[in-house]
């Protein structure tokens, strides 16, 4: 294969993916913006509420400066998507360590399996001008956005730090055949965890299932890319593994698996009073509040063969916070993958609006 830089065409995605972008994500923060907005909108910190609030309370003028320098810490960008490449390993990494935390995953090995098989699934990096800059008005903040948040921290800051603007990698979306890269030690400490954490309860059936033909969905992105690109991404990647490049990566398969990310949020105890006797406290039942990182994974239980979901805190971390993170392996058959994409494509729609033309 050549080495040069394949360019995915998906229609109107530099259209969805032009939003702002903010200088920090939370890769484990759940999304907040309903389905269609942008990142601007989402990360924005200010609404038209609170504008109209300003008003009525008759804010100054240098009030009103420090409002809008606020604003202006957000930056539009536009954004292609491309085939993986060797420059983009670090860029891969960071996205799969953020989806796979502190999984004992090979994501080194993983990278290298994407950008070997680079003609199956996209990258969604920024445009760069002629000379190699970033196509927007100021320079972005990669490792604050690689780092993102409680992520095994420092270790991803660092990493994110030797990653330059042009390769910088801010969504992904791959498949990778089981079978194919069966002797591969990132497929194999894929699955040994996966097995680790079904347990008895759901094991057998992902054994049986891996029997089979399975491939490993791959699909991350910062927490502050658009939504829109979500069913652009996915579009590429069927077509990818449905032409002759997926006949030579070990496609079609019988079932496909993800591991996708949500956010359990828990209201703190509060004590009450006992009705049963007097002096005596109880406290109430913690509200859990379940919120999917990406919000497009919601649709996912319903058609799916398998749905685990587990902590991904370590035991430190879970005493000290009412904020849970979540991972939850999900099996599909290949008819299921399609109509799960095709709800995604009905859920979400366009920059402009409309809707994908799939759905016709």
């Amino acid at each position: 294969k050549s080495g040069a830089r394949k360019r995915k065409e998906l229609s109107s995605c530099d259209g969805a993916a032009s939003a702002a972008v903010t200088g920090a994500a939370t890769p484990d923060a759940p999304a907040g913006a309903p389905a269609g907005a942008s990142a601007a909108a989402a990360a924005a910190p200010s609404s038209s509420d609170e504008s109209s609030d300003e008003e009525s309370v008759g804010l100054d003028d240098d009030q009103s400066d420090d409002e809008d320098d606020k604003e202006m810490e957000m930056m539009n960008a536009e954004f292609d998507s491309v085939a993986a490449q060797k420059e983009d390993f670090h860029g891969i990494k960071t996205l799969l360590t953020q989806l796979f935390r502190l999984a004992p995953v090979n994501t080194v090995d993983l990278a290298d399996l994407v950008i070997e098989q680079c003609a199956i699934g996209c990258l969604l990096k920024q445009v760069q001008d002629d000379e190699g800059e970033s196509d927007d008005t100021g320079a972005t903040e990669p490792a604050a956005a690689a780092a993102a948040g409680d992520q095994d921290g420092a270790a991803a800051a660092a990493e994110a730090d030797a990653v330059n603007d042009a390769n910088v990698v801010y969504a992904l979306v791959s498949a990778l055949s089981l079978k194919a890269h069966a002797k591969r030690d990132g497929v194999q400490s894929l699955i040994k965890w996966m097995s680790s954490k079904l347990g008895a309860e759901h094991g057998p059936t992902m054994a049986k299932i891996l029997k089979s033909r399975v491939a490993f969905i791959l699909s991350e992105r910062f927490l502050n890319i658009p939504l829109q690109v979500a069913p652009l991404m996915y579009q590429a990647l069927q077509e990818d593994m449905s032409g002759d490049a997926g006949a030579d990566a070990g496609f079609p398969v019988d079932h496909y698996v993800l591991v996708i990310k949500t956010v359990e949020m828990r209201a703190p105890q509060v004590p009450i009073e006992s009705r049963k006797g007097k002096g005596k406290r109880r406290r109430t039942a913690p509200e859990v509040a379940v919120q999917f990182c990406n919000p497009e994974d919601e649709l996912l239980e319903q058609h799916a063969t398998l749905y685990h979901t587990f902590d991904a805190d370590d035991s430190k971390e879970a005493a000290m916070s009412d904020v849970r993170h979540k991972r939850t392996i999900v099996v599909l058959t290949a008819k299921a993958l399609s109509a799960f994409l095709a709800d995604v494509r009905k859920a979400v729609p366009l920059a402009d609006g409309s809707y994908h033309p799939l759905n016709a």
